[in-house]
């Protein structure tokens, strides 16, 4: 890795002091789970804070979770990949499942205007309790678990928002309109990870006071890159220009100018670095 490219992901990712007010933060990590901030990749070490955009991703026994200080928990499954919110446009504000599963728990109401967590296909709006959802880029579906919650379709889905009752579920299916049911479809039920099925006690004081653990970071890799540039524009073109200006390794170089379509100048070309 150049040495520039070096300090500039150690700073991103290395240690840093005591959390502050509201820092969200990893406080169970399970099996393989990695965290994509820049250009760097680096596993997840328990206590670490995230950042807005950050992007996580689990393996096939992943389980990640993260805690806020009021008490909100996002509870990610294996083989998932999610944004950290907040986004860049109103369409796909909140923390964005690209695919796999989240469980959302909201530590406190909100106002009904806050979208939580976003796909391709469904935006909802936990005003209380929590509630699980599903996202494979094509279909959608999200379970309210208890509480209450608003759901609005996207893409071949859209619709005005509308209100799901606790133990209610929605479904948004590819080129089909969003469908509410009484109850969630048995089949989504059988699927939803093992770790969502029981609630888990707050581990957010026990690493509030202590300083945030060293990560060690990497370049991203080909695998890291290839299913963002099958996200909606708004997630992906943001993600695009990042990498473009600091990704070093040739099979993701050669990915983002696909995906682009723009030749990529060589890695630091603009700083005259040789």
């Amino acid at each position: 890795m150049p040495r520039a490219l070096l300090c500039c992901v150690v700073a991103l990712l290395g240690a840093s002091p005591a959390l502050g007010a509201g820092a969200p933060v990893a406080t169970i990590r399970e099996g393989e789970a990695f965290v994509l901030r820049g250009a760097a990749r680096a596993p997840i070490v328990e206590g670490v804070r995230l950042h807005a955009h950050d992007i996580v991703r689990t393996g096939p026994a992943g389980f990640v979770r993260i805690e806020t200080e009021g008490g909100d928990a996002l509870d990610i499954g294996p083989a998932t990949l999610v944004r950290v919110g907040p986004q860049e446009s109103d369409a796909t504000r909140g923390t964005y499942l690209l695919s796999g599963w989240v469980k959302y728990t909201a530590g406190q109401a909100v106002a009904p205007a806050d979208v939580l967590i976003v796909t391709s296909r469904l935006a909802i709006s936990v005003l209380q309790g929590s509630v699980v959802v599903r996202s494979d880029g094509d279909s959608a579906a999200t379970f309210l678990e208890r509480g209450s919650a608003r759901v609005e379709g996207r893409r071949g889905a859209m619709g005005p928002p509308q209100t799901l009752s606790e133990g209610g579920f929605a479904e948004a299916r590819e080129s089909g309109a969003l469908r509410l049911f009484a109850r969630p479809a048995a089949a989504f039920m059988h699927e939803v990870p093992a770790a969502f099925r029981d609630p888990l006690p707050l581990r957010y004081a026990r690493f509030a006071a202590r300083e945030a653990p060293s990560l060690a970071p990497v370049a991203m890799r080909l695998e890291d890159v290839e299913p963002w540039l099958r996200a909606d524009a708004s997630v992906r073109d943001p993600l695009l220009r990042s990498w473009r200006s600091s990704a070093t390794d040739p099979a993701v170089r050669a990915a983002l100018a696909r995906g682009t379509g723009v030749p990529l100048e060589p890695p630091n070309a603009r700083k005259g670095e040789r």
